[in-house]
């Protein structure tokens, strides 16, 4: 799969250069089509939708797997900017919230009540990494991809 053809096409830059990395939440929110109460193609969407269907071509998908394929991974990258977007209006510091769970996720980890998120609380490294939410967000994109892949 051309997965390169999928995060390296960046229409939102193309519009405005220099404004490579950076999240605009107006013109995120434009291209995913979120809060449109009619979703109308238009060129961006057209080149967009091109792309993702460029690369899912040739891997042995008919036309209905294909647009399932690509919306999977629209909703994916929907719901990640939709959080971040959260996040960002909450004022929300992942760090400065994780701390203030300390006593809570003690008892927990102490607790039997939970074993299974006991577990994953004590042996889980990627919710303490810095960049845990850009590694989620690939590993997410990864698996969707890889089941597309082998499905």
């Amino acid at each position: 799969m051309n997965v390169g053809a999928l995060c390296c096409t960046d229409p939102v830059a193309e519009r405005e250069p220099g404004r490579v990395g950076e999240l605009d939440h107006r013109l995120a929110a434009e291209e995913l089509g979120v809060g449109a109460r009619e979703r109308k193609p238009r060129p961006g969407s057209l080149r967009w939708m091109e792309t993702w269907l460029t690369a899912v071509d040739g891997l042995g998908l008919d036309a209905d797997e294909m647009l399932t394929a690509i919306e999977t991974l629209r909703l994916f990258i929907t719901g990640a900017v939709l959080g971040e977007l959260a996040a960002r209006v909450a004022g929300l510091d992942m760090d400065r919230w994780m701390a203030g769970q300390g006593s809570y996720g003690d008892a927990i980890v102490r607790g039997d009540r939970y074993p299974r998120v006991a577990r994953i609380m004590r042996e889980a490294k990627g919710p303490h990494a810095r960049d845990r939410a850009e590694r989620t967000f690939a590993k997410g994109v990864e698996r969707i991809l890889d089941g597309i892949v082998t499905g």
